[in-house]
Order: structure tokens, then sequence, then C-alpha cells
């Protein structure tokens, strides 16, 4: 599975349980303003039932992350949501160096590790191109992912490209 997607999905799930809750919130709303207003019938429940299946997927989502990580212990799962989770609990990482080689080789087995797991759970490509980018939110959370790595790419490659000109 692609990288960008593991990462979309993974810094989408904190946010999945608000998601689920505009979702309910919006699916009733769509329900009620049906009685006032004169719209197209089933455009209206076409509309209803696109929201209901974003729901579902994000369930989905959910569930295969809350699996994956079931299949870490305490410490790698600190690290986890330490990095895509935005959970910053001090007290789990007293004297760890977030700028040293160490904490980088962690994370970047832990999300090979991740990445595996999607695998084994039959999460590929496919899946994510077929179900998640139908999902605005996800869609853009994507893009965001994408945009991110091109820029530090991109200033990576300033960076070389500066210290070959000063060489």
């Amino acid at each position: 599975m692609k990288k960008d997607y593991v990462k979309t999905l993974l810094y989408a799930y904190p946010n999945i349980p608000n998601m689920i809750k505009r979702i309910d919130e919006l699916v009733k709303k769509r329900a009620i303003n049906s009685m006032t207003n004169c719209t197209n019938c089933q455009e209206l429940c076409e509309g209803i039932v696109k929201l209901t299946v974003q729901k579902g997927l994000l369930f989905e989502i959910k569930y295969y992350i809350d699996k994956i990580l079931l299949r870490f212990d305490g410490e790698e799962v600190a690290y986890i949501e330490y990095k895509y989770f935005g959970k910053k609990d001090k007290s789990k990482f007293e004297g760890i160096d977030f700028a040293g080689r160490a904490y980088f080789r962690k994370q970047q087995k832990l999300f090979e590790h991740i990445c595996n797991c999607f695998e084994w759970l039959n999460i590929t490509d496919e899946w994510f191109e077929k179900t998640s980018k139908k999902v605005p939110y996800l869609r853009k959370l994507l893009q965001s992912v994408l945009l991110h790595q091109n820029s530090s790419a991109s200033g990576i490659k300033k960076v070389k490209k500066n210290t070959e000109q000063v060489a």
C-alpha cells in the first residue's frame, strides 16, 4: 500500500469519531429539512445514502486501525500516537531525544510494520482508491500529506543544492 495512503488513514484516525458525529448531524438536518423543502426526494435520498456509506467507511477504517494497534506494545503505541495522532504525553517520553537518529529509525520501523499490517488486512491501494477517495475529508487530507511530502522533498533538494554550491 502506498505510504501516502497509510499516512492519510493514520492522520485521520483521531478525527473519525468527530466526523461520524458530523455525518449523523448532517443526515438528521437533511431529513428534517425534507419536510419543508420541496427538493427532489431522490436527490435527497441519494445524498443521505452517500453520507451513510461514508460513515460506514469511517467505522471500517477505525476498526482496522484499532486492530492494527493491538499488535503493538504500549511503548510502540505511544510512538504512533505521538507522531500520527497528535497525543503528546510527555510522561511516556522522558529522556527520549526526538531529534536523534534512534527515534527516527524507530518511527520508520513502526511505520513499515503498520504498512505490512494494512497489507495483511487486505487494505490495498485499490481499496483506498475505491473507497477512501470518495470521502471529502480523506481526499483533502491526502492532498495535504502529498503537499507536505513534496515540500519536504523540495526543501531537501534545496538544502543539497545549496551545500553543493558552497563546496
